[in-house]
């Protein structure tokens, strides 16, 4: 079986825009959550959000970019050339300098997201947004601006399966690659908050008022983020054919559903035990080799205790570092599962794991051993990321240090 390495990585985060800012904030334990600007709030029982701050300046695009692609596509493609440009593949900062990459996206609504905000515009605006969303499929439109912007003609595709949704989307492109059907492929997701999406989740009474406390006992549920990231993914023949230095290998994943509920997870866990269980058999580690796990820990009652004794089933006794990104970037969606598999890379690459901030009280119900409120030395050479979603999906990689 081919065997695939990780060689480049870009991510827009309410943290940081690009890997080092990134990084930087994420083991200093800063916080992205903060009161929305986007739109009003105040009829809204909470009001605070992983929001990007400054939407305006993204790296790697030229002005006609900028005004001619939504958020959105903005922020896909630069992400996509922060990636490409760490990987050493961006021709001259604009073109992929090989047009045969693969292409893998994730996303919730996409465009969609970006086109419910427009409807709060003047009338004019929202005459622009609507005469261009009525030319396009929205959520798809920015997957086929953005190959053209780089000049990929790999295989494309894109899809939403909920919060798990760029954890299958990398699975895909690991795929693609073991079968041979690719040397490279280009693979993330992207979410944009909106005032739809938000209202939604205000509805389901699981969001948190001030801050986001993965398997704390005291936590009150999830704060909704957003937020972009990319990563290259090759086969070996390719990274010693370009002489390039990998960042890391993606050993194995596994994915599993619940086959339970739309939006609650099963009570047992049975889908995420089966998922994580998959990914250590296809990567061939023992559960001992694992030195950290990337939690998916959206600070939810539900969701933080049924994956914390997923986690106490298969790993037992070996108490196993776990770490919650999502107390600083609030929960990205398409995009959460991708941006911890960035963290669990850097995690790799630093020998240090983030911490998981707001972490005051341990709860019994939750049996793992949290990296609490000051990032970890130690010599992670495996790691594995946990993410789940809406309708029972379960996402699991195992990512090894080169």
């Amino acid at each position: 079986m081919k065997e695939v390495f990780i060689s480049g990585m870009g991510i827009i985060s309410p943290i940081g825009v690009g890997i080092d800012p990134f990084w930087n904030a994420l083991i200093s334990g800063k916080s992205g959550i903060v009161p929305i600007t986007r739109f009003d709030t105040d009829w809204l029982p909470k009001k605070k959000a992983g929001e990007l701050q400054d939407l305006q300046n993204t790296p790697f695009l030229c002005d006609k970019e900028m005004c001619s692609l939504s958020t959105v596509g903005r922020m896909v493609l630069s992400t996509s050339r922060m990636a490409l440009n760490d990987a050493g593949l961006l021709h001259e900062g604009k073109r992929a300098a090989e047009p045969e990459i693969d292409f893998m996206l994730a996303t919730i609504l996409g465009d969609a997201m970006d086109y419910m905000n427009q409807r709060q515009e003047k009338p004019e605006q929202k005459k622009q947004m609507q005469q261009r969303f009525s030319k396009n499929n929205f959520v798809h439109d920015f997957l086929v601006k953005t190959a053209a912007c780089l000049g990929i003609t790999g295989y494309q595709t894109i899809n939403s399966n909920a919060c798990a949704a760029s954890g299958y989307a990398m699975t895909l492109a690991a795929e693609r690659i073991r079968q041979g059907k690719t040397d490279m492929v280009l693979c993330g997701g992207v979410n944009i908050l909106s005032k739809a999406e938000y209202i939604g989740f205000c509805s389901l009474r699981n969001l948190a008022s001030e801050w986001c406390q993965p398997f704390d006992k005291n936590r009150q549920g999830l704060m909704i983020g957003e937020g972009c990231g990319m990563m290259v993914f090759e086969s070996e023949a390719s990274i010693k054919r370009r002489g390039c230095q990998p960042l890391a290998k993606l050993a194995g994943y596994g994915w599993s559903n619940d086959a339970y509920h739309l939006s609650s997870p099963h009570p047992q866990g049975w889908g995420i035990r089966a998922s994580v269980r998959q990914a250590l058999n296809d990567a061939e580690v023992q559960p001992h080799a694992v030195d950290c796990i990337i939690a998916h820990g959206t600070g939810t009652v539900g969701n933080d205790s049924t994956e914390a004794q997923a986690f106490a089933d298969i790993f037992g006794s070996y108490k196993i570092p776990v770490t919650a990104p999502k107390s600083m970037l609030g929960h990205a969606m398409g995009a959460a599962s991708v941006m911890e598999a960035i963290t669990g890379v850097l995690t790799l690459n630093k020998k240090i794991i983030p911490p998981t901030i707001h972490h005051e009280v341990a709860d019994e119900n939750c049996p793992v051993d949290v990296v609490a409120n000051h990032a970890r030395q130690k010599d992670v050479g495996c790691c594995m990321t946990n993410s789940s979603g809406f309708g029972g999906s379960n996402s699991n990689l195992i990512l090894k240090r080169i």
